[in-house]
């Protein structure tokens, strides 16, 4: 599953080199964790560096249904809902984008 942050990049008028250098990585990790699974502190950064909330990360099908795997402290969640999704987030703290 390939994350929504090329769209929301170029939606916000952003390069996706800007935001690696936001997060302090190269556009190569960016590139893998977006196509990948990145765990969920990942996910915090990358949605507070585009101002979106984490589940806008996440690609959607007509019913709003969102489908991937979160890793978290270790632990793989996997997520089938945006309601699952903001389950999750409530657990952990939102980390702010230096």
């Amino acid at each position: 599953m390939e994350l929504r942050v090329k769209e929301l990049c170029k939606k916000n008028g952003i390069r996706m080199k800007d935001l690696a250098n936001k997060l302090g990585i190269t556009r190569a990790t960016l590139t893998r964790n977006i196509a990948g699974n990145p765990k969920l502190d990942t996910l915090d950064k990358i949605a507070a560096c585009l101002g979106v909330p984490v589940r806008e990360l996440f690609p959607v099908n007509g019913n709003e249904t969102l489908y991937g795997v979160v890793i978290f402290n270790g632990a793989s969640y996997k997520i089938e809902s945006i309601g699952e999704l903001e389950n999750l987030m409530k657990i952990v703290n939102s980390p702010k984008c230096y």
